[in-house]
């Protein structure tokens, strides 16, 4: 597997930024039905497979309820978001169990957060695009995580092979120089690839390096018949990536 250097795109459009604030602040709630830890998308035929421990929750609900809390209902603030929802579509949404909870002790895990998701590639979403191919766009999506308020660069941006298609990605700290305990560290990638005429897109966070290490093994599996884990190795203690990926 080749891991290469982005090439450097325009950030992504701050209507679409403010969706993916809101997915990963907002209180959800509301509950899906699916395999637990397998998600088959029936459209582009990918199989995502994540931790079992995750709870599936209705993405479109949580986006909307996200919105509510946090801008009320401005309606300026309301039209940015009917604005991004025709660009962002939620495929997956999952959570760990709330850190309170007889289970997530169980499992050690932290808050955490994944979302698949995919970009429209039309003519309205691309307009905040410097370069308007796809390939490029997904590069630009990837780059939410280094753009989002407070976020820490953890490398430049990547691009890993799956297969034929290339996954975009970005790593990003949040916190990291907070003391208080009442502003809690938090670990993204984002990343993105085109698939089948789409560009499908991933958020994973967590609050600590572990819960977030294990998080980003979830896979997907490709019409190739093989199994890619999302981010193929570990952060380090140090918040680093292996230098085989970023010299």
């Amino acid at each position: 597997m080749d891991l290469v250097p982005n090439h450097p795109y325009i950030l992504a459009p701050m209507r679409f930024l403010s969706i993916l604030c809101l997915l990963s602040t907002c209180v959800v709630v509301a509950k899906a039905q699916t395999t637990p830890g397998v998600y088959h998308d029936v459209i582009t035929g990918l199989t995502m497979r994540f931790p079992v421990e995750l709870k599936v929750l209705d993405a479109q609900k949580s986006i909307d309820e996200g919105h509510v809390a946090a801008f009320g209902s401005m309606q300026n603030e309301a039209k940015a978001h009917e604005l991004a929802g025709r660009c962002m579509k939620p495929i997956l949404l999952a959570e760990f169990p709330d850190s309170s909870s007889e289970e997530s002790h169980k499992f050690g895990a932290s808050t955490a957060t994944l979302l698949m998701f995919e970009f429209v590639a039309s003519k309205e979403c691309k307009a905040g695009f410097k370069y308007k191919d796809d390939e490029a766009v997904a590069g630009g999506v990837a780059q939410t995580a280094i753009q989002l308020p407070g976020a820490t660069p953890l490398s430049q941006p990547l691009w890993f092979d799956f297969g034929k298609q290339k996954l975009h990605a970005t790593f990003a700290a949040f916190g990291i120089r907070n003391t208080s305990s009442d502003q809690p560290h938090g670990l993204m990638v984002t990343a993105a690839m085109r698939y089948h005429g789409h560009i499908l897109g991933w958020l994973m966070s967590a609050s600590f390096l572990n819960t977030f290490n294990d998080l980003t093994k979830s896979s997907i599996e490709l019409d190739d018949g093989k199994v890619y884990p999302l981010v193929p190795f570990n952060l380090d203690d140090h918040l680093q990536l292996p230098v085989t990926v970023v010299k």
